[in-house]
């Protein structure tokens, strides 16, 4: 439940839904909280018992308006997608001492201060059309003005996998600048930008470790191919064909996902002159200097030298190491896995240039406490 555009406190009906409830869930953290102002609802007592069975709307009328809390929750083991709003009297009644705790630190009596960023009326509280244009699902109403960081709900990849139906799927995510013990269980039709191309690459990286007799569950192989043609704007209206197509598109993946090291395409002691293709479909591009590093670094891996590249700061030291390694993998002469050891400060850094200059590669950021590195050990 969102705020209002035009108050700083809701209008709601006094109704059965805001009684309290047996506590389903555990509380990670209470976000916020605001006023909402109530209708209560006054019963009339008929003193006709041919009335006893009337509808009790029937009986009753709109009583005083009352204002009421409800906190902006964030639950264990869920993430921040599934935050809601919920009424003080289940907090006082199944989480007291998470209510208790929150009270320590916040005025009971003045909302905190929200800040969306956008452009808003003070006094009537309404946004900007533009705004709302640029922001068409309502994030920043229902949730960044709240202290909820876009980063938090945005997916960085999906880490396993498991059955709860026949063919149907849960997968472990794992949230952009959250810590892998910050992962959370999601069904496989939710619905959020860009969680449906990370499983298709969380499959394309298992199909690799598949052994011989093992296969991509057909309904995965349906779903990848239908998401694909959306985003080629054709529409798929042909049946799933038999095992014939089923074998084709797993051993398209599996020729897509990695090229094998046994078969090198090309010489590695030959200089490129310009850029290689699988690195100009990045739609990045080299300079002329990163492009000498490329060569000369590849050149050395093959005389089996190591080497320094001491390139002065902002040069692009980074994006020349991991183009390096990129070109052994699709040119076929190693399939990794690859170890990079870096200092803290610089790890989102190097996360984000993996990200777009290897698009193709299974990246991994090995840090974090004790139950964050057993997560990401599962793959």
């Amino acid at each position: 439940m969102s705020s209002s555009d035009s108050d700083s406190s809701e209008l709601i009906d006094d109704e059965i839904s805001q009684e309290p409830q047996e506590p389903k869930k555990a509380i990670e953290k209470i976000l916020s909280w605001r006023w909402v102002e109530r209708k209560k609802k006054n019963i009339i007592q008929s003193s006709d018992e041919d009335n006893e069975e009337q509808d009790d709307d029937k009986n009753s009328i709109d009583g005083d308006v009352y204002r009421d809390r409800e906190f902006f929750i964030k639950w264990k083991y869920m993430s921040y997608w599934r935050c809601e709003w919920v009424n003080e009297d289940v907090l006082e009644q199944n989480y007291k001492q998470a209510l208790r705790n929150y009270w320590r630190r916040m005025d009971p009596n003045v909302p905190p201060e929200v800040d969306d960023g956008s452009h808003e009326d003070l006094i009537t509280g309404k946004i900007d059309d533009k705004e709302k244009e640029d922001d068409p699902h309502n994030m920043e109403q229902k949730y960044y003005r709240y202290g909820i960081k876009p980063e938090w709900m945005q997916v960085h990849r999906v880490v396993n996998h498991a059955e709860y139906e026949d063919c149907e799927f849960d997968y472990l995510v794992k949230w952009r600048e959250l810590l892998y013990d910050q992962t959370t269980w999601e069904r496989d039709d939710l619905d959020i930008p860009g969680y449906q191309d990370a499983i298709a690459k969380y499959w394309k990286h298992s199909v690799r470790k598949l052994t011989i007799g093992e296969s991509i569950p057909r309904s995965v192989l349906d779903k990848m191919k239908r998401n694909a043609e959306k985003e080629d704007g054709e529409a798929s209206s042909s049946p799933s064909g038999g095992d014939d197509e089923d074998e084709e598109d797993e051993q398209h993946l599996r020729k897509n996902s990695r090229r094998e090291c046994s078969k090198p395409l090309s010489e590695l002691k030959k200089k490129y002159e310009k850029q290689p293709d699988y690195v100009a479909e990045t739609g990045g591009t080299l300079h002329q200097h990163q492009l000498e590093g490329l060569n000369w670094l590849r050149h050395c891996w093959a005389n089996k030298k190591d080497a320094i590249l001491a390139d002065e700061m902002g040069l692009g030291k980074t994006i020349q190491t991991l183009v390096f390694l990129y070109s052994l993998v699709k040119e076929g002469y190693t399939n990794g896995p690859f170890l990079i050891s870096a200092p803290l400060s610089t790890l989102i850094n190097w996360e984000r240039e993996a990200e777009f200059w290897t698009p193709d590669l299974y990246v991994v950021t090995y840090i974090g406490n004790k139950q964050s590195r057993e997560v990401i050990r599962l793959k």
